[in-house]
């Protein structure tokens, strides 16, 4: 594990960067319950067990950008009600502003936690949180999971038909941690306090 640290950021101010995970959302969450401050990111080269919204697997291999930020949000849960679909919208304006120096693309947010191009899944967003017994509608924090498809050249046959790449989509290799760069301005110019 290397930690790279981006001192004046809201979000990306210290990088936990892993070269293979189970999973970046299990460190987040363990980083959160001691005590972590907000903006940390857990950031894995590869995860063994990524995973999505009920539980789906998020194909986690090598190219992609896998990553998990704490947010501590001094709101309730019915106040930051619509979080993943703000989530999406600075994910989609961070990868347009990327793509857009070399062409134009239009990302669309399907549902509230999928980022389309060209009507293949190209992100997916999750976000979970932990309350205390005492205060469920008060949470402790939010872990933010990302997963955008940047490098990949080809999915396991099974998601071929649903998947996408930036480099599949363009024909260009994209730098992962420019784009976690620009995620983490949008989200800390965005989200809100």
């Amino acid at each position: 594990m290397r930690i790279l640290r981006n001192p004046g950021l809201r979000f990306g101010h210290t990088i936990y960067a892993h070269q293979k995970l189970d999973s970046t959302q299990n460190i987040a969450f363990e980083l959160a319950r001691n005590g972590e401050n907000q903006g940390s990111v857990v950031l894995a080269t590869i995860q063994n067990k990524g995973r999505g919204r009920f539980e789906k697997v998020w194909v986690s291999d090598k190219g992609g950008l896998y990553f998990s930020t704490i947010y501590r949000p001094q709101k309730t849960l019915s106040e930051v009600t619509g979080l993943t679909k703000i989530i999406g919208t600075c994910v989609k304006k961070a990868l347009e502003k990327n793509i857009s120096q070399f062409m134009p693309m239009k990302f669309d947010i399907k549902g509230i936690n999928d980022i389309i191009l060209n009507n293949h899944k190209i992100c997916g967003i999750l976000v979970e949180t932990e309350t205390t017994a005492s205060d469920n509608n008060q949470p402790n924090y939010y872990i933010i999971g990302i997963g955008v498809n940047i490098n990949q050249k080809h999915f396991p046959r099974h998601y071929e038909s649903i998947a996408t790449s930036l480099r599949m989509e363009t024909d260009r290799y994209f730098s992962r941690y420019r784009i976690l760069q620009t995620i983490c301005e949008s989200l800390g110019k965005t989200l809100p306090n």
